[in-house]
């Protein structure tokens, strides 16, 4: 008999042929697998910053436009607001009203009636450190000071009729927290 004429040579001899040809294939299945978990794995890194970036930007424009937090540092504001607490600011609200009585505003203090502001860092790691942390709002060297408005443009404001402040001859109802200075160190000031 022919080998070429036996219909059970040739049947055995194309399932070798075609899993000789497959073989390639079958070892290309577990790179492709690996390929694609390493792809994935590279684009979850690519997720997590571009999340990351967004947070840090959008944290940015909020704080930079819209709201900013301040920590209470001293008592001057007890028993409304205590050392150590924390307020959020709307930076937004007075391109709409003006400055009301009774309103809690946050300046700065920095060239005016603050202290002078503490040099700079001599490492400059440190430096780009604490410029980072206060872009961020997390650190400043700046002072903040954080007050009740009481007097509007205008206004005269003085200090010590009968132990109270007086605002246009009109005595504040509120009490004063810390003793009233005497008459003598305080003098009338008008807003203007």
């Amino acid at each position: 008999m022919d080998d070429q004429d036996d219909p059970g040579t040739l049947a055995s001899a194309r399932p070798a042929e075609s899993a000789s040809a497959q073989a390639p294939g079958r070892q290309d299945a577990p790179r492709g697998r690996k390929a694609a978990a390493e792809a994935k794995k590279k684009s979850f890194w690519r997720e997590l910053l571009t999340i990351v970036v967004a947070a840090a930007v959008l944290t940015l424009v909020v704080k930079g436009f819209v709201v900013q937090v301040y920590r209470i540092p001293s008592a001057s504001m007890e028993n409304t607001l205590l050392i150590g607490d924390r307020v959020l600011v709307n930076k937004l609200i007075y391109h709409f009203r003006g400055i009301a009585r009774g309103d809690i505003v946050v300046f700065s203090g920095q060239d005016s009636w603050g202290p002078p502001p503490t040099p700079p860092s001599s490492d400059p790691v440190l430096r780009v450190f604490d410029d980072v942390l206060s872009d961020i709002g997390l650190h400043s060297s700046q002072t903040y000071y954080i007050k009740r408005v009481i007097g509007l443009p205008g206004d005269t404001v003085a200090c010590c009729i009968d132990g109270k402040v007086t605002v246009n001859g009109v005595p504040l109802n509120a009490t004063p927290r810390r003793p009233s200075p005497s008459p003598r160190s305080c003098r009338p000031a008008t807003s203007g």
